[in-house]
């Protein structure tokens, strides 16, 4: 694969690949996993969902939820997918803009090939939380409006999204930051349980 590459050229390879192999384990070192008792309250969630969306499917039919919560992204995911399934509406916030790719550009003595990639900023606050919810409480002809902020591993809140949790707050909302499934299912089930 390396085989027309010159040694420097090599080696720098190999570095990148050392430096990405250890930045993945150092993102990865600390991920917990979902445990059992969780996984199968989502699961149920889910094969509930499916039951109500296709009465007609034999129990036998019904999928497992595959879904992981090892990262951001998937925990965002199972969160939204939950609330979905419990009949709570739930929608996935991006505040990153909209990518534009550029031309492709060859440098003519190295041969490398550089494409530009810049965002479109998008016209949603600074700073707001990656999911907004809509929970039906129990025995309740309304719903409560959530913002819930996914914080995995070591990240911590910017100045923006601490901004926008005092509006929030102060507006008299919920705003809640979950590090993993058990952190929001717990509050889920106290707020449900509760009101």
């Amino acid at each position: 694969m390396l085989g027309g590459l010159d040694n420097s050229r090599k080696v720098s390879l190999h570095l990148v690949y050392i430096w990405f192999t250890l930045v993945y384990i150092m993102t990865t070192k600390n991920i917990q996993k979902m445990d059992k008792t969780l996984k199968k309250v989502l699961n149920d969630a889910y094969q509930e969902w499916q039951k109500v969306q296709n009465p007609e499917y034999s129990k036998r039919y019904l999928m497992e939820y595959d879904k992981k919560d090892n990262n951001s992204n998937g925990l965002t995911r199972c969160i939204c997918d939950f609330l979905k399934y419990k009949g709570h509406h739930a929608n996935r916030i991006n505040t990153m803009g909209i990518p534009r790719v550029g031309k492709k550009l060859i440098n003519p003595h190295t041969g490398v090939v550089k494409q530009s990639v810049t965002f479109t900023p998008t016209s949603t606050q600074k700073g707001t939380a990656d999911i907004k919810a809509l929970i039906k409480l129990p025995n309740m002809a309304y719903a409560i409006s959530v913002d819930i902020e996914v914080k995995f591993g070591k990240d911590r809140q910017s100045e923006a999204q601490k901004k926008y949790e005092e509006q929030i707050t102060n507006a008299g909302g919920v705003y809640i930051i979950v590090r993993d499934f058990e952190d929001f299912y717990n509050w889920y089930q106290k707020i449900i349980l509760d009101l």
